[in-house]
């Protein structure tokens, strides 16, 4: 029989073995995701030189050195699950991952598209391609968090997720709040919502505001 110490190190090896697996998995999975959207900005450049470039993306010229920007997961808050919540519903609850990663695109140091990738039957793939407008809200978005964090104005970590509203075709950046989040709108039209530009709200406010909002 084994005794109290061994049993204890061997709980704690296999603690380890689960743990190390997870980070393999998961860093198998962020590998596996910049690999496909790589390869999907390759081809909707490809595409983008051969049916001409958007009106946008023209003013800017021949294409030139492109990257990948940082990665943003993107999560989507539905009106209806909103409107069916209570009181005490954390609005978590109701935020569904559908696997989408969102990627701002540079060229030559400006920001010149935005790329998405959505994990399907267990494979990455391109999902669309668009210009550079939101792309640049969305990096305004970060810069403010970014700034508030500088300032010691917020005690919230750096921003990691979009939060899409569908229904009304309304984005949003959050960042983690001990164990709320805050959220900052980048959408455009925030008058039309009751938002405030540049304001952090937090999950209750933003829930609040939300919910109030007419289809």
């Amino acid at each position: 029989m084994l005794s109290m110490a061994t049993t204890i190190v061997v709980a704690i090896i296999l603690l380890l073995l689960v743990h190390s697996s997870m980070l393999t998995a998961q860093t198998t999975i962020a590998d596996e995701a910049m690999h496909a959207a790589e390869i999907a900005l390759a081809y909707y450049v490809k595409l983008t030189k051969e049916t001409g470039m958007p009106a946008e993306q023209s003013k800017k010229g021949a294409v030139g050195d492109i990257q990948l920007g940082k990665p943003y997961k993107v999560l989507t808050l539905s009106l209806e699950e909103l409107a069916t919540a209570t009181i005490t519903t954390s609005i978590s609850d109701i935020i569904h991952d559908y696997h989408v990663i969102w990627f701002p695109v540079w060229q030559n140091g400006e920001i010149w598209a935005e790329l998405e990738i959505v994990r399907r039957n267990g494979k990455w793939r391109g999902r669309s391609f668009g210009g550079g407008r939101r792309a640049r809200q969305v990096l305004r978005a970060r810069d403010k968090i970014a700034n508030a964090i500088k300032s010691g104005e917020a005690d919230i970590t750096n921003p990691d997720c979009i939060l899409r509203v569908p229904e009304i075709g309304a984005w949003f950046i959050s960042a983690k709040h001990k164990r709320d989040m805050k959220i900052i709108p980048i959408t455009s039209r925030l008058d039309r919502f009751g938002l405030e530009e540049g304001k952090l709200y937090n999950s209750r406010e933003f829930k609040h505001k939300i919910s109030t909002i007419k289809r």
